[in-house]
């Protein structure tokens, strides 16, 4: 019986040093995955198979150089900016629509942005905690139930 060689010999489809570093230059200064891709396969930088650079390629280079990727990594101003329209009222529902409708894009560098990304944004937050702590529970003498009066999260 024949063996079959598997996987690939070492050394052979590796990416330049100079290309990794701009990776990992372009990842710190915040693009996501998919933008980092689009933006090689733009320019005419070839993968070390002279394809398309995707977004999986990019996490497996920065992984491989020890550099987390952190999969729901979202840009500090847009973590900034969910906290602020939640401290005024807004629902995540509303914040959603808020963060597609002004083009800001999400962790996968996509403009769609999801009510469970949002929430979880929200419930990681520093922020969040002190709002948390800000609830009021006041007694409803009409229905002689309890209520909850402050920051709570809502996917309506």
């Amino acid at each position: 019986m024949k063996k079959i060689k598997v996987g690939r010999a070492l050394g052979t489809y590796e990416v330049p040093d100079n290309i990794r570093k701009r990776i990992v230059t372009l990842h710190r200064k915040g693009a996501s995955l998919l933008d980092i891709a689009n933006k090689l396969t733009h320019e005419g930088i070839p993968t070390a198979r002279g394809g398309k650079w995707y977004q999986g390629t990019i996490r497996a280079i920065l992984h491989q150089m020890g550099i987390s990727t952190e999969r729901y990594k979202v840009n500090n101003d847009i973590q900034s900016e969910i906290i602020r329209m939640f401290s005024k009222g807004l629902s995540v529902s509303r914040i959603t629509t808020e963060l597609t409708t002004k083009g800001l894009k999400n962790a996968r560098g996509e403009i769609k942005w999801h009510a469970s990304t949002v929430s979880r944004i929200i419930k990681r937050s520093d922020e969040y905690s002190e709002y948390e702590s800000e609830e009021v529970i006041e007694k409803d003498d009409t229905t002689n139930t309890c209520v909850s009066r402050g920051p709570h999260i809502s996917h309506h």
